[in-house]
C-alpha cells in the first residue's frame, strides 16, 4: 500500500506533514519496543530479581507498547492482535485497572 494510500486512512485530526513525522515515528518506537522487551526477558531470568524490579521493567515495556499501539491508531492503521494482547498481559501482570492506564499512558 502506497503512502498516499495511508494519508487518505490517516486519522482525521492529523495533518498530511504531521503523519509523515508519526510514520517516521514508528521504527524508532518499535526499537523502543524490541529493547524494552529484550531488557524484560535478560532481567526475568536473573537471580535475585525483587518483585518491585521486575514491576519496573514490566512498566518500561507496557508504556513502550503502548506508545507503539497509539502511534498506529493515531494513523488509523489496525494494531495487531499480537499487540493488543501483550498490552493486556502486561497490565494484567502489573494489576493496572483500564481505566487508570489510559489516564497515566503519556505520565513518566
Amino acid at each position: 500500500m502506497s503512502a498516499l494510500s495511508h494519508e487518505r486512512r490517516a486519522h482525521p485530526a492529523v495533518r498530511p506533514g504531521a503523519q509523515r513525522e508519526l510514520i517516521s515515528s514508528l521504527a524508532p518506537l518499535l526499537e523502543e519496543v524490541v529493547t524494552a522487551r529484550n531488557a524484560e526477558k535478560e532481567q526475568q531470568c536473573r537471580r535475585g530479581i525483587t518483585a518491585a524490579e521486575l514491576a519496573r521493567l514490566r512498566s518500561v515495556t507496557l508504556a513502550s507498547l503502548e506508545d507503539y499501539a497509539t502511534a498506529l491508531e493515531t494513523l488509523s492503521w489496525p494494531v495487531p492482535r499480537a499487540l493488543i494482547q501483550e498490552i493486556q498481559l502486561h497490565k494484567a501482570l502489573l494489576g493496572v485497572h483500564p481505566t487508570v492506564a489510559a489516564g497515566r499512558r503519556h505520565q513518566p
